[in-house]
């Protein structure tokens, strides 16, 4: 999600994964992280577009430094991802990259398919952090649980720019993951942090906001995701 220009959101701090706490605080205003393809709320697919329409992107290794987010309507992004098998240092280069990337963004998270690494890893910044003096934390590997009402939220995602959709999502989450180094952890929240996982898991899982859409949604955004698609489909021609 881009950054918000509220003065909640502190300087980024320069380490990745601080000391895992439990903790969630009210936030408002526009989510924009990074999620696409995946069942829709009433089980369809986003009719324009599926995962063997388009060219196939090889994606076995893990490059350490990604050019660029990845945008709709990318393959990569409508794949269930891999799980990191190995903490070495070319993982800790594209964490490091993705972290630039999302901050670049202005983002508060950022998932490795998004970046074209279908891996099964996310980072988070800035509101979405679950400590007071927001740093980068990367899950590698993670588990959810999912708990409480389902709330709605109006979501972005920074590989769908100028799209907006309101997801229902569980209030309450329990994560547990490994961090860049494989040391285990598990955090839990109940309000904005929760979405944030959420919506980057959904990006582990080849799910994205179009997914999510209703009919409402869908109608309003048909165009723009219909350039995309176009633009999607010249760029790979060329």
């Amino acid at each position: 999600m881009p950054r918000s220009n509220d003065s909640r959101y502190p300087p980024p701090a320069e380490e990745v994964n601080g000391p895992a706490s439990r903790s969630s605080g009210v936030r408002g205003g526009l989510l924009f992280f990074g999620s696409i393809w995946g069942p829709d709320a009433d089980g369809s697919k986003d009719p324009g577009f599926s995962a063997g329409s388009l060219p196939f992107r090889a994606v076995n290794t893990i490059p350490a430094q990604p050019a660029k987010i990845v945008l709709y309507p990318d393959p990569v992004l409508a794949r269930r991802a891999a799980p990191v098998e190995v903490f070495d240092e070319q993982l800790q280069a594209l964490v490091e990259r993705m972290i630039e990337l999302m901050r670049d963004a202005q983002g508060a998270g950022l998932a490795a398919p998004q970046v074209g690494v279908s891996r099964r890893l996310f980072v988070i910044e800035g509101d979405a952090g679950p400590v007071e003096t927001p740093q980068p934390m990367v899950f590698v590997n993670p588990e959810i649980e999912l708990g409480g009402d389902l709330v709605p939220f109006e979501e972005g995602c920074l590989s769908i720019p100028d799209v907006r959709v309101t997801v229902r999502r569980p209030q309450a989450v329990r994560i547990k993951a490994v961090d860049v180094h494989g040391e285990p952890f598990e955090l839990e929240d109940d309000d904005f942090l929760a979405r944030v996982w959420q919506h980057e898991y959904d990006h582990l899982e080849g799910v994205l906001i179009t997914d999510r859409m209703s009919p409402r949604d869908r109608l309003a955004n048909r165009r723009t995701l219909k350039e995309m698609r176009l633009d999607f489909e010249q760029d790979s021609e060329q």
